[in-house]
C-alpha cells in the first residue's frame, strides 16, 4: 500500500470474503494524520454491508473462477528433469513458470521451481501492465533486469522479489508457432547473474515448458473454466475472418487478376485466330467476373465503423448514378429520377449509404442486362425515407423469372443490406410475372426534439 500511494499517512481496509476466498477490497486513505471518528467507522461498516448485499444479490461469487494450477493437477504433464537442467545451466535462487490468460489479460504463476519461498506462490496472478511477466508477453522477447532496485515500483512481481533482498532477474518467452503461451522467470539473490547470452543455451528446456504449457491449457481447478467466454469466442471468430480475408486478398485476389490481365492480353493478340478469340474473350469475362464477386466477398468481411452525419439523400443518390452511369449505358440502361421534394435529413455514414446505392444499382443491372430502365424514386413517409428502385425490361421474358436466374449473382445485395440494417433501416424486393423487381430501401430520419419551454 505504500508504494501504491506514498503521500498517504494512514490506510483503512475492508476485505469482502465468501467464504474462504477474498474478491474485493475496499481502500480508504487519507493524506492528513488526523484520525478517523466513530461516525466515519459506522458508516463504513454500513457501506461494507450494502456492497456485500449487492455482490451477492448479482451473484458476483458464483463468477469468481479460481486461477490455473497445473501444479497441483493430478492430469497435468510433468516436468520431470526441468528443475535440475535449469540449476546445471543457471544459478538462480527461485524461479517460476506463469500462463499467458488472454480471456483476463494477466499472467497466472502455474508452478515454482523452488518450493519454500514465500514469494510467488502458484495461482498469483499479475496484469500484463504491470509485472515484468506481462512486460515480456506483450513485447515477445526476453528482459534481463540487473538492479532490481531500478524497477521494483514499476513491476508488481519484481517488488515482491525485492523485498526479499533479490538482485537479478530474467524472463524467457515461451512460444508455441510464434504465439506467446507464457513466460519463465529465474530470478537471483546476486547481482549481474544473467545475459542474452544464455538465451540460446536454454533453448531445449524452453520448448519443454512451452510444450507443457500447451498441453495442461485445458488443465484446470474448475470443469467451467475450460470454457471460454463468449467475448473470447466473438474476438477469436473475428481473428478468424480477418485471416480469411487476408490469404483471399494475397494468395487468391492477386494471382486471379493476374491471370485475368494475362488474358485480356491474348484478346488483344493480332494473330489470334477468331475462334480462339472468343473462347478466351468468354473465359476472361468469368474470371473477371469471379474477381468481382470476390471482392465483394472481401468488402462483406471487413468491420462496418459508421460515422453518423446529417446530410441529403439527393445528393448522395446523384453521386451513386453518376459513378455507375457509364456502366449502365453501355447495356443500354437509363436512369429516371424523380425526387419528391422537399426531403428531410438523414443521419447516416455517407459513405457506407453510397456503397450501398451503387451495389443496388448493380443488383438492378443484374436484374435488366440489357436495355431497359431504373426508375428512381425518393419520397418521405411518415416513418422515414423511401428509395425505390424499379427495374423494367425491354423485353417480353417475366421479371421474376429474370430475379431467379440472377439471384445468384447479387453478392452486393448482403453488403448493402448489411449497411442499411445497421443505420436502422431495411431493404425488400418485389417481383412477380406480370409486374416488375422493385428494390425499396427504408431509411429513418432524424427527428426533431422537442422543446418544453419553461412555464410562466
Amino acid at each position: 500500500l505504500r508504494i501504491a500511494a506514498p503521500n498517504h499517512k494512514w490506510m483503512v481496509s475492508t476485505l469482502f470474503r465468501n467464504g474462504h476466498q477474498t474478491s474485493v477490497a475496499l481502500l480508504i486513505g487519507r493524506k492528513t494524520g488526523v484520525d478517523i471518528t466513530k461516525k466515519e467507522q459506522h458508516l463504513l461498516k454500513g457501506l461494507t454491508r450494502q456492497i456485500i448485499t449487492l455482490l451477492d444479490d448479482a451473484g458476483a461469487h458464483k463468477a469468481v473462477k479460481t486461477p490455473r494450477a497445473h501444479a497441483d493437477a493430478p492430469t497435468a504433464p510433468a516436468m520431470d528433469g526441468v528443475t535440475e537442467a535449469l540449476q546445471e545451466l543457471l544459478q538462480f535462487d527461485q524461479g517460476w513458470l506463469t500462463e499467458y490468460m488472454p480471456e483476463t489479460t494477466t499472467v497466472a504463476v502455474t508452478h515454482i521451481f523452488v518450493p519454500g519461498q514465500p514469494e510467488p506462490k502458484i495461482g498469483q496472478q499479475f496484469p500484463l501492465d504491470a509485472s515484468a511477466s506481462g512486460w515480456v508477453v506483450r513485447h515477445k522477447k526476453p528482459r534481463f533486469d540487473l538492479n532490481l532496485a531500478s524497477t521494483q515500483g514499476r513491476f508488481m512481481d519484481q517488488c515482491l522479489l525485492y523485498k526479499q533482498k533479490y538482485k537479478s532477474m530474467m524472463v524467457l518467452p515461451l512460444r508455441v508457432q510464434r504465439r506467446v503461451v507464457g513466460t519463465l522467470s529465474v530470478a537471483s539473490k546476486l547481482p549481474d547473474q544473467y545475459s542474452r547470452d544464455q538465451v540460446p543455451t536454454l533453448d531445449a528446456i524452453v520448448r519443454k515448458l512451452a510444450a507443457y504449457l500447451t498441453q495442461a491449457h485445458d488443465v484446470a481447478v474448475s470443469p467451467a473454466l475450460s470454457q471460454p467466454p463468449a467475448s473470447a469466442t466473438v474476438l477469436g471468430q473475428v481473428q478468424g475472418v480477418e485471416e480469411l480475408r487476408r490469404v483471399l486478398a494475397g494468395e487468391v485476389r492477386q494471382p486471379l487478376a493476374a491471370v485475368h490481365g494475362a488474358l485480356l492480353d491474348m484478346t488483344r493478340m493480332q494473330d489470334l485466330p477468331s475462334s480462339s478469340r472468343a473462347t478466351v474473350e468468354r473465359v476472361a469475362h468469368k474470371v473477371g467476373r469471379l474477381g468481382d464477386v470476390l471482392f465483394q466477398i472481401l468488402e462483406y468481411g471487413k468491420p462496418l465503423k459508421l460515422t453518423h452525419t446529417p446530410c441529403q439523400i439527393i445528393p448522395l443518390l446523384e453521386e451513386a448514378v453518376s459513378f455507375v452511369n457509364d456502366d449502365l449505358a453501355a447495356k443500354n440502361i437509363q436512369i429516371i429520377p424523380e425526387y419528391h421534394t422537399p426531403l428531410p435529413l438523414l443521419r447516416c455514414d455517407k459513405a457506407k449509404i453510397k456503397s450501398a446505392f451503387i451495389s443496388l444499382f448493380r443488383c438492378a443491372e443484374e436484374v435488366i442486362q440489357t436495355g431497359g430502365a431504373i426508375h428512381l424514386a425518393a419520397t418521405a413517409h411518415r416513418t422515414g425515407l423511401l428509395v425505390t428502385l424499379d427495374c423494367q425490361r425491354e423485353e417480353t421474358r417475366s421479371q421474376s423469372e429474370t430475379l431467379q436466374n440472377q439471384s445468384g449473382a447479387w453478392v452486393s445485395f448482403p453488403i448493402a443490406s448489411q449497411i442499411v440494417e445497421d443505420h436502422g433501416g431495411k431493404i425488400s424486393v418485389a417481383s412477380g410475372p406480370t409486374q416488375a423487381t422493385t428494390i425499396v430501401i427504408h431509411l429513418p430520419i432524424m427527428t426533431k426534439r422537442s422543446y418544453r419551454g419553461r412555464r410562466r
